[in-house]
């Protein structure tokens, strides 16, 4: 339902604002000639976009915290670090809380196909200075299950998205740009 996948949207990109912030802060600091100890974040390594898949990475299933995904959520922190975000305490004994070196935002929402995804970083999910090096991209079982779409169709949504990513990290990088798409 659209109030579900706008509040979902909304989690998103107060992720990236957050960890945006945090590096514009990092910087001012650093060129200021001191470090400011309350800012962990340097920048954004990995950021993963698509489905539900990757929106249950976070806890979460279109935008709302789910217990049941708590596991999936500590498991996610325990190989990554989200900006601006400080690890929870597990209540699982198997996962472990040991930070991680790598900062990765999980951008997905449920029911999302290609097109949802190209139009989030076209539009709700384009943030200046957002420039991770790393993009994993997990869609198109949406569109060949619940789109009824071909292969064919879903390979050229995937592509467009690589597309659109590769863009947005000219504008950023320039032509030096060594951003991997995964």
């Amino acid at each position: 339902d659209i109030p579900s996948w706008g509040k979902a949207l909304k989690a998103n990109k107060d992720s990236i604002v957050t960890a945006v912030e945090n590096l514009i802060r990092l910087e001012a600091s650093q060129s200021n000639g001191f470090a400011d100890d309350d800012v962990v974040v340097q920048e954004v390594h990995v950021a993963m976009v698509g489905d539900g898949v990757i929106e249950m990475m976070t806890g979460r299933f279109m935008g709302r915290e789910v217990e049941m995904l708590r596991i999936v959520r500590e498991s996610f922190e325990k190989s990554f670090h989200t900006p601006g975000i400080p690890p929870k305490p597990s209540i699982y004994p198997l996962v472990k809380n040991t930070p991680s070196k790598i900062n990765a935002l999980a951008l997905g929402i449920t029911g999302d196909g290609a097109t949802n995804v190209l139009w989030r970083l076209k539009h709700g999910e384009r943030i200046p200075n957002f420039a991770p090096k790393i993009w994993f991209v997990s869609v198109g079982m949406e569109d060949l299950v619940k789109g009824g779409c071909s292969e064919e169709v879903v390979l050229l949504g995937i592509l467009r998205l690589v597309e659109e990513i590769q863009e947005m990290s000219l504008e950023i990088h320039g032509v030096n740009d060594d951003t991997q798409i995964v």
